[in-house]
């Protein structure tokens, strides 16, 4: 069921974006979707393998052993469910910050940011080694605060909801931005964050909910350049040469660079 709503949800922002484009798609646009649908099979293939260690399994593994803030209080299930979605959102936005800050995982996440372009093939393009690394943080998110059920359902809807939805290249009436960016991470918003311009790069990483970026000073309303002057991608990769399928499924596997801390991590 959960994969018709998938399918349902991207191809519906595929149609719109077809016909009310927000910006002219970039020459090669057929060769940008194979490489994306590429990434997103082996990325399929690889979180098949966590299957197994399922997020219910983990919410029961944390109920039997009371681990866990919400299985240490008695709460009522609503309650618990939309605090939990909350909790896993801000965790989103934490987890996405260390993205971008720390440089072991930026190496795997700059191949999303790759993309010379931005529509809801770019939701498809992500490196399998991230998606590995954004399931074990999210497990750790379920067991450092013990989630009910309802709450990872309601995440996973939102999720599937709102991931092709800021990424397409949607034309919106002005107005319903203007009030709709205040509830929700809109297009305009997600399209800042996918600017060449390494300023806009780290700023509006939150996933569903836009406070985060508002209360934690990353908040950007336009591009540093203005919306005439923005590209997407890598500044220092702005040839499609430079980001076909092998180069950026390989090229991260390289020799990894000491883990440390970038500083822009802790800044407002």
């Amino acid at each position: 069921m959960s994969a018709v709503l998938v399918l349902m949800v991207f191809f519906t922002v595929a149609i719109w974006e077809t016909f009310a484009p927000n910006h002219p798609p970039r020459p090669g646009q057929h060769r940008r979707w194979i490489r994306s649908a590429s990434f997103h099979v082996i990325g399929l293939l690889v979180s098949g393998l966590c299957v197994p260690i399922a997020a219910s399994t983990v919410v029961d593994w944390a109920q039997l052993h009371r681990i866990g803030l919400f299985n240490q209080l008695q709460l009522p299930t609503v309650l618990a469910a939309l605090l939990g979605v909350v909790l896993l959102d801000f965790g989103d936005y934490v987890t996405h910050r260390a993205m971008h800050a720390v440089p072991v995982l930026w190496r795997f996440h700059r191949v999303h940011h790759s993309d010379l372009d931005v529509d809801c093939a770019t939701d498809l393009l992500h490196h399998p080694v991230e998606i590995l690394i954004g399931i074990a943080l999210y497990f750790a998110q379920l067991l450092l605060w013990g989630l009910p059920y309802e709450s990872v359902l309601v995440f996973a809807l939102l999720g599937i909801l709102s991931s092709p939805w800021q990424h397409g290249n949607l034309k919106l009436p002005v107005g319903i931005q203007r009030y709709l960016r205040w509830v929700l991470v809109t297009p305009e918003m997600h399209r800042v964050h996918h600017s060449s311009a390494a300023i806009d790069g780290n700023r509006n990483f939150s996933a569903i909910f836009p406070w985060w970026d508002s209360w934690f000073g990353t908040y950007a309303k336009a591009p540093i350049d203005g919306w005439s002057a923005l590209r997407f991608g890598l500044a220092e990769r702005q040839n499609a040469g430079d980001v076909t399928f092998f180069k950026l499924l390989f090229e991260p596997l390289g020799v990894m660079p000491w883990l440390r801390f970038d500083r822009r991590f802790f800044r407002r």
